[in-house]
């Protein structure tokens, strides 16, 4: 209990290098309470949202669906677009924030589960991404359609 009160304290500290020490510290944690968990994801301070929202288990799809409603700036949409294994709602919310970043983490990330969808309005924007295209070919989950549009723009783009 008296570590637990000592967390809240150190969580709620008014220097963000010390809140970003008790995120790193706690980003794998799953013996904490929750509460403390959101209160570090929803920091102001992406350099302690940041580790919460990538790593941390306690976070939940409906969670993540509602910080990111919330809105979040470029470097915590890149940690959250990093997190291993990110459900395809997640995914979507992502891609919808239209975060060019945040997509490009998302697309490189091969635990993200990424809807026909989102990986349609991610092709279009690859367009313009070249940085994408690499990462898009070692998805495995790439679907064939997205494939084939990939294929036509390169030809018309070599012509």
């Amino acid at each position: 209990m008296l570590f637990r009160s000592i967390l809240e304290i150190l969580a709620r500290d008014e220097l963000p290098r010390v809140r970003a020490i008790i995120a790193d510290e706690l980003k794998n944690a799953d013996n904490v309470p929750k509460p403390l968990i959101l209160r570090l994801a929803n920091d102001l301070e992406d350099i302690v949202a940041a580790p919460i929202l990538e790593y941390s288990p306690l976070l939940n799809q409906a969670d993540l669906l509602e910080l990111l409603a919330r809105g979040m700036r470029t470097r915590k949409a890149i940690a959250l677009a990093k997190r291993r294994n990110l459900d395809e709602a997640v995914s979507d919310a992502l891609v919808a924030k239209n975060d060019l970043h945040a997509i490009g983490a998302l697309v490189a990330n091969k635990g993200a589960k990424i809807s026909v969808k989102a990986f349609d309005i991610i092709a279009e924007k690859a367009e313009m991404n070249n940085d994408w295209h690499n990462a898009m070919v070692y998805r495995d989950d790439l679907p064939l359609r997205t494939i084939r549009s990939e294929e036509h723009t390169s030809e018309l783009q070599s012509h």
